[in-house]
């Protein structure tokens, strides 16, 4: 499997549990395992490379992340910044980019604030990770919990093949016969100008780089792209420059704003390309 194919396994956990027998199992049932090689990706924290910027790694490995392994203990619960990963990490989920994994490392008495306490986790019976006394019964645990999330990754990759194959499709049959052609523009590129600033053809670009984690390169890049874009748009398909409309870092309620105008403006025969890039941050007061 190519390794962009690969499912991305994101760990938050306490550094105050790090160095207990049970995470020392964790670490080589799930962390370190041969099995997941071939199939899934792991990231801790203890992977940040000297000099790196640790929160810009940790926010860029969790935003990519398939899977989030929560290993709840109360020194987790008890962490202001892992509330961050969790924050982010629930957002993921409710866009359905991602699924979160309770890890019950510790009997807590928990209360129903708890987010994940929605989420199916592991062990589901009364012993946790830490109660399991001796390494035969951790390895038991651990063995069965590898095996879950090995299928938990496979369905992930499953699902992406069909929803790639089924994108496939309809994009086939949505676009019409004219874009079939060897050049794949549009006919009436050909058309007189008068003609094209008549044209029912619409763009909207939606990119969204204004994270704190976002190194400066990947912004500069993301801007290069947002131009050559554009000029896609106008060379390529023809679309006048007063039609194609840029909206960089935008809330959601500008968005709302923004579109319900474009909407308004356009007739009901009219075709909108539509381009969106952001990873979906929530910042303090709405969001991108």
């Amino acid at each position: 499997m190519e390794e962009s194919e690969k499912i991305n396994l994101f760990i938050s956990y306490a550094h105050a549990d790090a160095h207990s027998a049970a995470f020392e199992d964790f670490r080589q049932y799930i962390i370190e395992a041969d099995q997941f090689s071939d199939v899934i990706n792991p990231w801790i924290d203890g992977e940040i490379q000297l000099g790196a910027k640790w929160n810009d790694d940790i926010m860029q490995n969790l935003v990519k992340a398939d899977i989030v392994i929560l290993v709840i203990s109360q020194a987790f619960l008890n962490s202001k910044y892992i509330k961050n990963e969790l924050k982010v990490a629930f957002e993921k989920e409710k866009e359905g980019r991602c699924k979160v994994i309770p890890l019950f490392f510790e009997s807590l008495t928990l209360t129903e604030d708890y987010k994940f306490l929605e989420n199916q986790g592991y062990p589901s019976g009364p012993k946790k990770i830490k109660d399991l006394t001796s390494d035969t019964k951790r390895g038991n645990a651990f063995s069965e919990f590898q095996r879950k999330i090995l299928e938990l990754a496979q369905e992930i990759i499953n699902n992406r093949k069909k929803n790639k194959a089924e994108r496939s499709l309809d994009q086939n049959k949505n676009i019409p016969e004219k874009l079939h052609h060897e050049s794949n523009i549009p006919e009436r590129a050909n058309q007189p100008n008068h003609i094209q600033n008549d044209c029912k053809f619409y763009a909207i670009i939606i990119v969204n780089y204004n994270y704190e984690f976002l190194p400066e390169k990947n912004i500069l890049n993301i801007k290069a792209n947002l131009n050559s874009l554009k000029k896609t748009f106008t060379y390529n398909f023809k679309i006048p420059e007063e039609n194609i409309i840029v909206l960089e870092n935008n809330t959601s309620a500008e968005l709302y704003e923004k579109l319900g105008g474009l909407t308004r403006n356009c007739s009901k025969d009219a075709t909108l390309f539509v381009y969106y890039s952001g990873h979906g941050i929530p910042d303090s007061e709405d969001f991108y």
